[in-house]
């Protein structure tokens, strides 16, 4: 998706958020989400791959990976990854993880981080509650 924060006029929330979702599901993966896809992206370019060193990190990655790893990748990286976003799609639905939004205007800001507003200026870094001149 491309979608950038702009005028106010533009303002679409559902877009924003679905925009905001997509773009930072990673950042709620779980560890062992995160070591799945780590080794599933190292079999996934292996095999595309003509370095045998990245043939052997492969294997040693499969071989040393735990059963529950292994389960979880069974059906491929691609679908692996898709049930995690789905997940994390689902906890966002149901209110478990939260959208980062501006405290003054409501809209949602940039990244998960953010504490500046490219909607109304508001500044909220360090505790100030403050705007740009």
């Amino acid at each position: 998706m491309t979608w950038r924060p702009g005028k106010l006029d533009d303002y679409d929330d559902e877009q924003a958020v679905r925009w905001y979702i997509d773009s930072y599901w990673h950042w709620h993966m779980t560890e062992f989400e995160k070591r799945c896809e780590s080794i599933g992206a190292i079999r996934e370019k292996a095999k595309v791959s003509s370095f045998r060193s990245l043939d052997q990190r492969s294997a040693k990655a499969w071989t040393s990976a735990d059963d529950a790893v292994r389960s979880a990748l069974s059906s491929g990286l691609n679908a692996f990854l898709e049930g995690v976003r789905t997940r994390i799609f689902d906890e966002f639905g149901a209110g478990t993880l939260v959208v980062n939004r501006c405290p003054r205007c409501g809209r949602v800001v940039r990244t998960p981080r953010a504490r500046q507003c490219l909607w109304c200026a508001h500044d909220w870094h360090f505790g100030r509650d403050h705007d740009r001149a």
